[in-house]
């Protein structure tokens, strides 16, 4: 299911780009990494944390509920050669993410909606996250998720 929510984020993010007037074939939207470096420049989504949302999903203490809660924390990333044009693409990830930070999705018959919001990152964890990554620093943002069945 990890695997349908973000193919479908990928695909409102390139309509939402599309719409702020970026020329879709100077940029392409990677999810998971790719060290490569071309012409195009990169938006890079991955996965940092994965797991079960029990504690924030709203359950009377000791009741199961027959909807699975997802939570699970990503980054965004831009890897391009142009700075200033990475400072406007991370602007635009972002407003789009404060523009619309639920989704619904359909998968197998199942409908979820995914609630997105940022996640204030102190910088020395920033700092760790770009030591783990072997990249030199550059703007990132942080999000938490949670999957809940409609």
């Amino acid at each position: 299911m990890l695997t349908e929510i973000f193919q479908s984020l990928q695909e409102e993010i390139e309509s939402f780009f599309g719409s702020k007037k970026v020329n879709p074939k100077k940029i392409r939207i990677r999810l998971g990494n790719d060290k490569r470096m071309n012409a195009k420049t990169t938006i890079r989504m991955e996965v940092v944390r994965f797991g079960m949302d029990f504690q924030n999903s709203n359950l009377v203490q000791g009741t199961l509920s027959d909807k699975i809660y997802y939570a699970f924390t990503f980054f965004i990333t831009i890897d391009g050669r142009d700075y200033e044009q990475t400072l406007e693409y991370i602007e635009i990830a972002a407003a789009f993410f404060e523009k619309k930070p639920f989704h619904q999705l359909k998968i197998l018959e199942k409908e979820y909606e995914c609630g997105i919001s940022p996640l204030e990152t102190p910088f020395s964890d920033i700092n760790q996250f770009w030591i783990a990554q072997q990249r030199k620093h550059q703007p990132v943002l942080f999000y938490q998720a949670r999957v809940s069945e409609v």
